[in-house]
């Protein structure tokens, strides 16, 4: 049996295997340039980086913590050192409840008027 010849682009007759030959050489071509263009990309990350770490600051520095907003009716003393609208609430003294039992003072929100 012979090779049957096909034509690709309707120019030149190639035999099966030279067609596989043809598609093979231009995959791995463009696997070759995909992988030239992932290596350069890299290089030039690598360079802004490079370049940047000098003026590059921490976001710690540049920027502000947020702190949270309470929004609970009852606060501790803890929780109260934290948040951001402390304004909001008012402090109530340590007491004993009428069975003798001990309350630690706590934070609640301030009552309107």
């Amino acid at each position: 049996m012979g090779f049957r010849h096909f034509y690709v682009f309707g120019v030149f007759p190639f035999p099966c295997k030279g067609l596989r030959l043809v598609l093979t050489s231009k995959m791995f071509k463009s696997r070759y340039q995909q992988q030239n263009e992932i290596a350069n990309l890299r290089a030039q990350l690598s360079q802004v980086n490079q370049s940047q770490s000098s003026t590059y600051s921490s976001p710690s520095q540049t920027q502000q913590t947020t702190k949270p907003i309470a929004t609970k009716r009852k606060i501790s003393v803890k929780e109260y050192g934290i948040i951001s609208n402390k304004s909001d609430y008012e402090y109530v003294e340590a007491y004993y409840r009428k069975d003798g039992t001990p309350v630690r003072g706590y934070y609640r929100r301030r009552r309107s008027k």
